[in-house]
Formats: C-alpha cells, structure tokens, sequence
C-alpha cells in the first residue's frame, strides 16, 4: 500500500511536469508587434544602409562605396534613393512582383529576391544586367548583389 501511494504520486507529478513543459512550449514565435501584419507593408519606408546594413557584390563587401545609402519607398508605387552610386536610380517606380511579398519589380525591369523583410530588416539578392545598367550605368556594376538595409522609420 505504501508504494502504492509514493507510486501515484510519483506518476501525478511526472504527469503535471510534462504538462507544463508541453504549455511552455506552445507560444507564439512571432514578434508581437508584427505578428497578422502583411509583409507587403513593411517596404513603405526608408531604409538605410547605416545601423547594421550591408551591400555585397560576389561575396565581397562593396558597403563602403554606397555610404550613406538610403531607399525610400512611398505607397504610391514609386522610389527614391540618396547616395546609391550606380547601384540604384535616384528615382523610379517599384511593384510586388509576387502576391506573396518575395519578389519586388523596380522600374519595370530589375527583379529583386526579397530573402526577409521585417518592420527593421530588408535583405534582398538581385542581378545587375546589363540592360538594366545601361540606363547610365557603369558595367563595373554588373553582376550579383546582396543587400541589407535596415528601417529608419
């Protein structure tokens, strides 16, 4: 009878243990601030290079040539840039290429693979062409981008 009930106990405690692991473990990973928000908002904003951002070009970092970098993107379907060298036009238009918020169309013409984008992070690869860099461009910038920008507002 004794082990019985030390037997009971032990099991009701083992019991409520792993119930209250399992409860703990079932929470929201997202953020609460953005968590239900369509990620197809968050680009209407300025980005900035500074405070974290990076700019690769074949692997190496390129982030110095475009100090000061900044993408502003309005709702009106349309975008501005300061400091963007020969990377990116002073102005243009941009669209979601993608209902899902993963491919952004700028200027009509340069797709960009959007690889995150939160209230405070935008990364994004793309491919120089060019066609594209025709439009005044240089040709030492051609070629495959990786870009990080993080919000300003």
């Amino acid at each position: 009878m004794k082990h019985a009930h030390w037997l009971g106990l032990l099991v009701i405690t083992s019991s409520l243990l792993v119930l209250a692991l399992v409860l703990t473990s079932c929470g929201s990973d997202d953020d609460p601030e953005t968590a239900g928000i369509d990620p197809k908002t968050f680009i209407v904003k300025t980005w900035k290079l500074s405070g974290g951002g990076t700019i690769e070009k074949d692997g190496t970092d390129v982030s110095a040539d475009y100090s000061g970098l900044e993408l502003t993107f309005v709702s009106a379907g349309t975008y501005t840039s300061k400091n963007g060298g020969l990377l990116f036009r002073s102005s243009g238009t941009w669209r979601w290429k993608s209902t899902d918020a993963t491919v952004l169309l700028l200027d009509g013409e340069l797709e960009v693979n959007v690889k995150e984008i939160t209230a405070t992070n935008f990364h994004s690869q793309f491919n120089l062409s060019e066609d594209y860099a025709a439009g005044g461009r240089s040709k030492g910038v051609i070629g495959p981008y990786e870009v990080t920008l993080k919000g300003a507002n």
